[in-house]
């Protein structure tokens, strides 16, 4: 353990003091591995990851994973990953002779990112050699953050005009990440080839917007207007990581907010318009508030905070008094974007009532990242509701770092988890209180 972890944890009591048998952690492991249950799979890895921080399941984890499906393995993958480091290091040496190629190349892309550039070639040889294009994207996945130029030339040059659109944005992706202005010309070459289809050519002109391109969104948008089937999601992650969507995308987006298209394309059309704050279509996320459709005027609700600073506070105010109490939950959450806390009350009551809002409101209590809402957080991780004590636990953490960001607390290292045990619960929680009570403000 780290020095300045050890020291908070010995004066306040976080730490942990359970350890696991061989049985459960082959039990564990088992779980990680379950082809069907993927909450069971996650309760697994949550666990292994709490308790068992030295490593002791390295041995099971090495000959059970090949044989897992690739969602298991990226989960086994990431708990390797998470061992100190002479564990780790050897769980990843052992891993570039597995049977499966995803952890092969999952190992030799850690190796390389910590400098043993002998891995290049074995990173590109497993990206070319499976057939599977769920396992070559989440091999993408696994890539990001290597800005090498001879890797980002190897990657370019994977790019065909027969890649599926899943691979294509996959391939962009990653080399837009790594700054790859190489990868411009492809894209407009492959916008330009007759015989593309027009999902490739989305994804093209989306690379292009994200990689700031002047006349990329007048290009876009002439491609979504060609679509006789609106499909924002293959191409949202790219707008979503541009700078500026330009008025003809923007335009674009803002009709779809004024058609009969699904609900799941609305969806990313508010978020998009929200999260580039277009304060044009401030009207139309407003009529959304009140769509049927809950989970559309939810979008309309997260694309207006994105555009807070265009609302008047007065009308705001007028929300919070609200019978609705999606309407009050919004309403405080955005005054609280302009640093007023006068709704703050009015949350931390719905936050403490049974209810349909009140995991929303304990999420939005996070954000307000003062000494006041930690009692009722604290709270919320005594209720029957497994999903509510989850969200107060995250939100607690949020809360507890952001008002004490010079200490290391890892609340985690109490025993608390939300899907542990009621014993296991109390404990933790006891521990959290006692910290708090010491040094709250």
């Amino acid at each position: 353990m780290r020095p300045h972890v050890f020291a908070l944890s010995a004066m306040v009591g976080l730490a942990l003091t359970t350890s696991l048998l061989a049985q459960d952690i082959a039990q564990l492991v088992r779980d990680l591995g379950d082809p069907a249950d993927s909450r069971l799979r996650s309760s697994a890895y949550n666990q292994l990851r709490r308790e068992d921080r030295g490593g002791k399941a390295l041995p099971i984890l090495l000959v059970s994973l090949p044989s897992f499906s690739l969602s298991s393995q990226s989960l086994g993958f990431y708990l390797i990953q998470s061992y100190p480091p002479p564990v780790r290091s050897s769980g990843m040496r052992r891993l570039l002779s597995s049977e499966s190629g995803y952890l092969r190349l999952c190992a030799a892309s850690q190796l390389f990112k910590e400098g043993d550039r002998t891995q290049l070639a074995k990173i590109i040889e497993d990206l070319r050699s499976t057939d599977s294009e769920q396992e070559s994207v989440m091999m993408l996945s696994r890539l990001r953050g290597i800005r090498d130029p001879l890797f980002i030339e190897q990657i370019r040059g994977l790019i065909t005009a027969d890649s599926g659109s899943n691979l294509l944005s996959g391939y962009l992706f990653l080399l837009l990440d790594a700054g790859d202005r190489g990868a411009i010309p492809v894209a407009r070459r492959l916008i330009e080839a007759g015989d593309s289809s027009l999902d490739t050519r989305l994804i093209c002109a989306a690379f292009l917007l994200a990689a700031g391109e002047p006349d990329a969104s007048a290009v876009l948008a002439t491609q979504l207007d060609k679509s006789s089937k609106l499909s924002l999601s293959t191409i949202n992650r790219f707008l979503l990581a541009a700078e500026k969507l330009g008025k003809p995308t923007s335009l674009f987006l803002l009709r779809v907010l004024e058609s009969d298209a699904d609900s799941y394309q609305i969806r990313i059309a508010l978020r998009l318009l929200g999260t580039h704050a277009y304060q044009p279509a401030l009207g139309k996320i407003r009529l959304h508030l009140q769509s049927t459709n809950l989970s559309i005027a939810k979008a309309a609700q997260e694309a207006l905070l994105g555009i807070a600073q265009e609302l008047d506070p007065k009308v705001l105010q007028e929300m919070l008094a609200s019978k609705e109490p999606a309407q009050v939950l919004l309403a405080a959450d955005l005054l609280r974007r302009m640093d007023d806390h006068s709704g703050l009350a009015a949350v931390m009551n719905i936050a403490a009532r049974p209810g349909d809002r009140q995991l929303e409101a304990t999420e939005i209590l996070a954000g307000f990242r003062i000494p006041a809402v930690v009692p009722a957080l604290l709270n919320a991780l005594e209720s029957d509701n497994s999903r509510l004590r989850a969200i107060a636990f995250r939100a607690l953490e949020e809360v507890l770092h952001s008002l004490f960001p010079y200490r290391n607390l890892e609340l985690a290292s109490t025993g608390y988890a939300h899907d542990g045990t009621v014993g296991q619960r109390e404990a933790g929680l006891e521990k959290i209180r006692s910290f708090w009570n010491k040094h709250k403000r």
